[in-house]
């Protein structure tokens, strides 16, 4: 089966919060999605930090997964330090990870090119999500799991079908 954009069981609800710094109304979703997302990028914006970060995160979200209130929890944990409540609030307001840039593609005609979105792994059980910075990167396994990470399917896409 394959996982799709959110990821999240039909009982996790769309409720609303106001997110810190004037940050726009988001649902539950948005948040456990920042949660998922930013957890690759956690060394790099807050260096030693990231490993108690990482592993609260990833504890946060598998209680998500199986039913529990966490999402407060979780913007607590993603409004501090400065470096990641930036990095979350630019998320929420694009749904990517900031800095993430759609590639173009040139097809070797002159003028003729289309863009990419970034290609996106996540764990089967629903905690983390990487992005495929460019094609010569090797997906990492889940660091909660260990499992091998699948590719997320959007909306457009169906199994089996192919985007050239």
């Amino acid at each position: 089966m394959p996982i799709h954009t959110t990821g999240l069981p039909s009982h996790i609800s769309e409720r609303k919060h106001i997110v810190p710094r004037g940050w726009v109304l988001v649902a539950d979703t948005a948040i456990l999605d920042a949660a998922r997302a930013i957890r690759p990028f956690l060394a790099e914006l807050v260096g030693l930090a990231a490993e108690d970060i990482d592993r609260d995160l990833a504890t946060l979200l598998e209680q998500a997964a199986s039913g529990v209130d966490v999402e407060d929890r979780i913007l607590e944990l993603l409004s501090q330090p400065a470096a990641i409540r930036e990095w979350t609030a630019a998320f929420l307001q694009e749904r990517q990870p900031p800095g993430l840039r759609v590639s173009e593609r040139s097809f070797g005609l002159p003028g003729a090119g289309s863009t990419t979105s970034p290609q996106i792994f996540a764990c089967p059980r629903g905690d983390y999500v990487w992005y495929r910075r460019s094609v010569d990167s090797l997906v990492p396994a889940c660091p909660t799991h260990s499992l091998a990470l699948e590719p997320v399917l959007h909306e457009n896409e169906s199994k089996g079908s192919s985007t050239h």
